[in-house]
């Protein structure tokens, strides 16, 4: 049986999310700033226009992720080897460095889907 979360525009700044297995939920325009996301287990989320500013994502699991629009902009420990799993990045909201990075490795994730 698969239970899927559906949190659309849930305030959790601060949650402690720390190894939450949350596989598939749907956060459309969440807020989880601030955040621990350490060791969270995301992979195939929906996380458009989500809120990560200053979030901990140390070893957070983002495989399949939709991160359209979203807010990343200061995620702590947010790598390029992460958001480069994830399903895409359009129109997301990065910090130059990581955006960089991205455009070089996977500039494919910074365009527009076709679904």
């Amino acid at each position: 049986m698969t239970i899927q979360a559906y949190l659309w525009v849930t305030h959790l700044e601060g949650a402690d999310l720390n190894n939450a297995h949350m596989e598939g939920a749907h956060l459309f325009r969440a807020h989880l700033e601030g955040a621990d996301l350490r060791g969270a287990h995301l992979e195939g989320a929906c996380f458009r226009a989500i809120h990560l500013e200053d979030a901990d994502c140390w070893a957070t699991y983002l495989e399949g992720a939709d991160l359209r629009g979203a807010h990343l902009e200061r995620a702590i420990a947010l790598t390029v080897e992460q958001l480069s799993t994830v399903k895409t990045l359009y129109d997301a909201h990065l910090d130059p460095p990581l955006l960089e990075q991205i455009q070089q490795q996977s500039p494919h994730l910074l365009e527009k889907p076709q679904d």
